[in-house]
């Protein structure tokens, strides 16, 4: 890989980014499913850049640490911490405003014939 291991997203919160679209009736914040998928868009995006095309995830840790609501934009920032064979691994950050709303780490896999890792 070279210097590029950075990938940032950023999404507005809708009716069906929130937790209440997952089945927790009431709860109108963004959902942790979502924040997951974001989580794997990110990491998935450094590896894009790359030419690095489809990857799977395989491994996500995530904290949840506040809620945010609809209309809020949320920030997803991945960076490529190890790249070995297939194996590609992350530390995540989301934040909507000047809060940090989750933290994530996250492996990613590379099938075979896709591409080569190497070490950022």
């Amino acid at each position: 890989m070279s210097a590029t291991t950075t990938a940032t997203i950023v999404r507005t919160i809708g009716g069906g980014d929130t937790a209440a679209a997952f089945g927790n009736s009431g709860v109108d914040v963004l959902g942790t499913p979502r924040l997951v998928a974001w989580c794997e868009d990110a990491a998935a995006a450094v590896l894009r850049a790359h030419g690095v095309h489809p990857s799977l995830g395989t491994i996500v840790e995530l904290h949840h640490l506040a809620g945010a609501k609809i209309g809020e934009v949320v920030r997803v920032r991945a960076e490529l911490t190890s790249a070995r064979g297939r194996r590609a691994e992350f530390e995540i950050e989301a934040t909507a405003g000047d809060r940090v709303i989750g933290r994530c780490r996250h492996t990613r896999f590379v099938p075979e014939g896709v591409g080569a890792l190497e070490q950022p």
